[in-house]
């Protein structure tokens, strides 16, 4: 989302954050006890000699992706925050946006909850998945982890109206697949997997909505 503070990876940077609110997230879930918190570093002095530089950011390459879209002739819109809501309310927020010859950029990463007997995939598999049932007939979603690995050696899926038909043929039960979260059989089948390999960097996930003029 832009906040250097909140990137995991980012050591060097002031957290802002107090005990107290992990305290308070520990309380809301009743885990208060479990855990011995330690203050983080508050004063200057310790960052006096330190420098953060971003030097790519999701925002970078959604920005990024909207100029080149723009260049080929395409309206570009930009979900303005990012996406860490569950598939379906994120999903609105991208179609919401939808129009003839426009093309929807987002990021992030969506809230999913695991199930005990699950299967295989990720989040961006997951929002193509869930997808599936608002594409129009000209519409092309592409879900996929900046990292090439959404969870497993696959980077997302691309769909299109087609994805429905090619599912179809298969006689592959979505509703049994969902409940599992098993979206790699699913993908593997219609030929809709994105396989990129290892990228090397990792800026969360991009999620992309296209539907060209007609």
């Amino acid at each position: 989302g832009g906040n250097p503070q909140e990137v995991a990876s980012g050591p060097t940077y002031p957290d802002l954050s107090r005990s107290d609110d992990a305290r308070a997230i520990l309380k809301r879930y009743g885990l208060e006890g479990r855990f011995a918190l330690s203050e983080t570093p508050k004063e200057s002095k310790f960052f006096e000699k330190v420098t953060n530089i971003v030097l790519i950011s999701n925002e970078d390459a959604l920005f990024a992706m909207a100029k080149k879209a723009e260049g080929l002739g395409y309206e570009s819109a930009t979900v303005p925050e990012p996406l860490y809501a569950a598939a379906d309310i994120s999903l609105k927020k991208m179609f919401s946006l939808r129009g003839s010859g426009v093309a929807v950029f987002a990021g992030g990463e969506i809230q999913y909850q695991v199930p005990e007997d699950h299967g295989t995939g990720g989040r961006c598999q997951l929002f193509a998945l869930e997808a599936l049932s608002s594409l129009g007939k000209n519409d092309v979603l592409v879900a996929a982890a900046s990292d090439g690995r959404d969870n497993s050696e696959k980077a997302g899926a691309i769909v299109d109206y087609g994805t429905n038909e090619r599912v179809a043929r298969a006689q592959l039960d979505l509703a049994a697949y969902r409940k599992r979260l098993d979206t790699i059989p699913i993908f593997e089948k219609t030929g809709d997997e994105i396989l990129t390999g290892p990228t090397e960097a990792n800026v969360s996930d991009w999620y992309f909505l296209l539907t060209p003029h007609v």
